[in-house]
């Protein structure tokens, strides 16, 4: 006789595999020629080193010749006075999953400057590869011994976290928007106390769309007056050609900031979500919403920490199955999910999540199909355990 229970052993099986292996959020799909990204938003190396390298990985796929553009951009760095600018192309064989690597030479002077920065963006993919969410990275130089204002984390406010206290930065590492929109927003705060003008030139970059063909260009100057905080929001026109074209990028960078310095948060990318022929009741991405599994299923929630103040979570999509969130900073990553396609084995979407926090938090993920919640919660003070949900949502028939 059969086991009924069979197909839920097997499930549970590969579900702690996934987790005790630290398999990667997205196998490789047949056929795919997969995505390219960064591998992280931000790589710091002190100015004495002489060089950075930073890394892009290819993932979700590696089916045939790909290829994507890289070049660099000024923040509070220049190029041919802080580091040598690069551009060029980067090229993978079919087959070939491994990390491709940029080096850039960091230049070294005698002149006493804060941290400083650049960035690097990812554009032009080739042979049906697509570009990630992280399309972009900030590379952080930091000042060598004697530079800076003496407290050794070269911000110039002096408490040793290399912040900034008036830190000018985009709000959050991604910006969602539906291409049927037609416009895309970014969001720009100023930290500190307001104390004199400021202001911030900003730009946008091809990252998997394109000018001209996917959205229209921008760049311009946002300004605050003495004593004025806050946020500012800048519009980036979208072209909705009607095409289903999946999911594209578009860099924006931070550059040239007066009364304010750089260096929290200086590049992000907006995440245009390809919306053509999808019905009513699809997932609208947003700040404080991701949307997985090609719209299927939202997800949203709320943290408390011990002080009693409370906040939504951030999101930072990811691929189609898997995303990040932050609550307090967007530089330091809070939990990690992914919706995984169990169907064949129990008829079920498994929900995986993990969390590296002890605050109180509630996740809510939402069936859109079916109107179906499942909830997860952390109490306050509790290190948050990882979760392996194989039963989440039954599969649709």
């Amino acid at each position: 006789m059969k086991n009924p229970n069979r197909h839920l052993e097997l499930a549970a099986a590969l579900a702690f595999l996934l987790v005790s292996t630290g398999a990667p959020a997205l196998a490789d799909a047949p056929g795919s020629p997969g995505k390219v990204q960064f591998r992280g938003a931000a790589f710091p190396i002190a100015e004495s080193a002489g060089e950075v390298v930073v890394i892009v990985r290819r993932y979700a796929g590696s089916t045939g010749e790909v290829s994507v553009d890289f070049a660099t951009a000024d923040g509070s760095a220049i190029a041919g006075e802080d580091y040598t600018a690069a551009a060029g192309t980067l090229v993978w064989a079919d087959g070939d999953g491994e990390d491709k690597t940029i080096p850039i030479e960091i230049l070294v002077d005698d002149v006493p400057e804060p941290q400083e920065t650049f960035a690097v963006l990812l554009s032009n993919p080739v042979g049906g590869v697509e570009i990630g969410a992280v399309a972009s990275t900030v590379v952080h130089i930091k000042p060598h011994e004697g530079d800076g204002d003496g407290d050794g984390d070269g911000d110039g406010d002096g408490d040793g976290d290399g912040d900034g206290a008036a830190c000018i930065k985009l709000r959050s590492a991604t910006f969602p928007a539906f291409e049927s929109a037609g416009e895309a927003i970014f969001v720009v705060e100023r930290g500190g106390d307001g104390v004199g003008a400021a202001s911030v030139d900003y730009l946008t970059f091809d990252g998997s769309a394109l000018a001209g063909e996917d959205y229209t260009t921008t760049n311009g100057t946002l300004a605050w007056a003495d004593g004025e905080m806050g946020e500012k929001s800048v519009v980036v026109p979208l072209i909705d050609d009607e095409n289903p074209e999946g999911d594209e990028t578009i860099s924006v960078v931070l550059t040239n900031a007066i009364g304010g310095s750089l260096g929290c948060q200086d590049t992000a990318s907006i995440v245009v979500v390809d919306d053509d022929g999808g019905g009513e009741g699809a997932c609208v991405p947003g700040e404080e919403t991701m949307c997985l599994a090609g719209g299927q299923y939202a997800l949203r929630g709320t943290w408390t920490d011990f002080q009693g103040n409370q906040g939504a979570f951030r999101a930072v999509p990811s691929t189609e199955q898997s995303g990040l969130f932050w609550f307090f900073d967007a530089r330091n990553i809070e939990v990690m999910v992914k919706i995984l396609d169990g169907c064949g084995l129990n008829d079920h979407r498994w929900v995986f999540l993990a969390a590296t926090t002890d605050v109180a938090y509630t996740l809510e993920v939402t069936d859109l199909a079916t109107g179906a919640v499942r909830s997860y919660t952390n109490p306050l003070g509790t290190r948050s355990p990882a979760i392996t949900d194989v039963e989440a949502f039954r599969c649709s028939p």
